[in-house]
């Protein structure tokens, strides 16, 4: 499966010429709002820098931070979260 292939994604598919693929993560956070019932999970794509980046991400990043956008949520359940990354 490819990050490219999500709903939404259509930022990432102007970064990035080629699918990218669904693999590890560096988990940077986890919002929750109960107003709207929304949770966004935002997290750095790792070993995966975009090939078509604008010209203002030309210099000085070496993260790509995406997140994921989970609206209506009514229940949610973590596990194995680890606290040192």
């Amino acid at each position: 499966m490819y990050w490219n292939a999500l709903d939404g994604s259509y930022l990432l598919s102007k970064v990035f010429s080629k699918s990218v693929g669904i693999s590890d993560i560096d988990l940077f956070d986890i919002r929750m709002d109960r107003e709207g019932s929304t949770v966004i999970i935002s997290f750095d794509l790792i070993d995966k820098l975009p090939d078509n980046p604008p010209i203002k991400w030309v210099k000085g990043y070496n993260r790509c931070r995406c997140g994921i956008n989970c609206g209506g949520a009514t229940m949610i359940k973590l596990e194995d979260i680890s606290t040192n990354m």
